[in-house]
């Protein structure tokens, strides 16, 4: 096992078992939390601006700002995320790979696997993030099948 100072680690061993598949909701982006934090008062100003536009011109135009109902987009922006349907599953796929005199390390594959498929027995080189004991593989080589293992989140 190889590990550099960020937590990539590159393992090369034979895979020993593998859990059926199963699926979790997508993980939680921090960088759209952040961003929406910074911009939602941005958003809360410019939205506060139309309004106060749309209430003036409906004082001074009465006759043109009658057929115009700002509520109905309101109420179309704020139940639009919520008509989206049900967010999708990411497959998950966990593994026990033995290296050779080294000992076992925990392997997960989240997301779709591309290009090859990893079966008991299949000797393997796996690279990815070490956290919390377990290893999130990203991409690999299986050298049984000379296949190369890409994962999409």
């Amino acid at each position: 096992m190889e590990r550099n100072w960020l937590g990539w680690t590159t393992v090369r061993g034979t895979v020993i078992h593998l859990d059926p598949m199963y699926t979790i909701p997508p993980r939680r982006s921090w960088l759209r939390i952040v961003l929406a934090l910074v911009l939602l008062p941005a958003m809360g100003l410019i939205a506060l601006l139309a309004f106060s536009f749309w209430i003036a011109v409906r004082i001074v135009f009465p006759r043109f700002a009658r057929d115009t109902n700002i509520t109905d987009l309101f109420v179309m922006l704020l139940t639009f995320h919520r008509t989206a349907g049900p967010r999708p599953q990411i497959p998950v796929r966990d593994l026990r790979v033995r290296e050779s005199g080294r000992g076992e390390h925990s392997v997960r594959l989240v997301g779709q696997l591309i290009g090859a498929n990893v079966n008991v027995g299949d000797d393997v080189t796996l690279s990815g993030f070490s956290r919390g004991g377990i290893i999130n593989v990203h991409r690999g080589i299986n050298h049984r099948t000379r296949s190369v293992i890409r994962v999409r989140a």
